[in-house]
């Protein structure tokens, strides 16, 4: 048989092979493979992915972000990490304390709720952020600088209950007003 198209051809040989098929079952007389029963159809909902209930605890304490955050793939590297730590439940908890480390320093930074917070794949990722210190920055002790002009260190001084005494020097007085800061 001459063909013009190359899909009637491909088609035909389909065909053919489909029917060498169906007579071999019919000779053995059971299916090699069973179809599928489309009858029924099931309409309950799938989940499209679901998580396991450690990693859901740690989920709930890393930082909102602004941006993707991908929560499948962030299980997939938590999982992983998993898989490549001796003792596989050490390492889930040193994960879960990073995450509370790096969930405080972010709300400290005012980075929560942001586009700069980390995205969780790379917290868990190879990298392991979730080993860093995160420690929250300390905050700067407020400095006050006192009067130059005397008049001027007598009025600061009156509004914290300090006054002058008699025979004092102003240097003297300076000293002991810095001193009561």
């Amino acid at each position: 048989m001459t063909y013009s198209d190359p899909t009637h051809r491909l088609l035909d040989t389909i065909a053919n092979q489909l029917k060498r098929i169906a007579d071999a079952m019919e000779k053995s007389g059971e299916p090699d493979f069973a179809l599928a029963d489309t009858s029924k159809k099931n309409n309950t909902p799938k989940a499209r992915h679901e998580y396991e209930p450690e990693f859901e605890e740690l989920w709930k304490y890393y930082p909102d972000r602004n941006g993707s955050n991908p929560k499948w793939k962030a299980q997939q590297c938590w999982r992983a990490r998993k898989k490549m730590a001796l003792i596989p439940a050490r390492e889930e908890t040193k994960m879960l304390e990073g995450v509370k480390r790096y969930a405080t320093w972010c709300q400290a930074t005012g980075k929560t709720g942001t586009e700069m917070v980390m995205q969780a794949t790379r917290f868990l990722g190879p990298g392991r952020e979730y080993d860093a210190k995160w420690e929250a920055p300390t905050p700067e002790p407020e400095v006050i600088k006192l009067p130059r002009d005397n008049d001027d260190l007598v009025k600061f001084a009156a509004g914290k209950g300090l006054a002058p005494r008699v025979g004092e020097n102003w240097w003297d007085f300076r000293r002991r007003v810095e001193d009561s800061l």
